[in-house]
């Protein structure tokens, strides 16, 4: 298994317009450097599957296996020999959020997956929550 862990807190932020930003999957294209587009299939809801378009033209399929409103939501993607999550939460703090994104990798390709695809969504982690952040200011 491999895993990598960003978290940072915000002030004056409030929990329900990062959530309303991140259930919008529609939309991730306006906050993540890394997607040209995306398309959820259904509600943002545990079972739920959506898609997205990288901007090198990839599709990438994912799955909700797990949805706490204004909390937290973990996403899944099949890859050949192993499991890529997204773990993302969302923790009150006294004056804002504290925001926290885990990408873990397991399965029997995680070395190789990590070095194809992991260190290439996390060095895009830190500046895309820095985007919905600012995003949720001007909402």
């Amino acid at each position: 298994m491999w895993r990598y862990k960003y978290e940072k807190t915000y002030e004056n932020i409030e929990k329900k317009t990062i959530w309303e930003l991140w259930s919008d999957i529609e939309n991730w294209k306006k906050w993540n450097p890394g997607i040209k587009d995306s398309k959820l299939n259904g509600s943002f809801s545990e079972g739920s599957t959506f898609t997205l378009i990288t901007l090198e033209g990839r599709e990438v399929n994912l799955k909700l296996i797990e949805v706490v409103k204004e909390h937290k939501f973990v996403d899944c993607t099949q890859l050949p020999g192993a499991k890529m999550y997204g773990i993302h939460e969302i923790i009150p703090e006294k004056n804002g959020v504290r925001l926290v994104t885990i990408i873990k990798i397991e399965g029997i390709l995680t070395f190789l997956w990590k070095r194809i695809i992991g260190n290439k969504i996390v060095q895009k982690i830190p500046q895309q929550t820095e985007n919905l952040v600012e995003l949720a200011k001007k909402t």
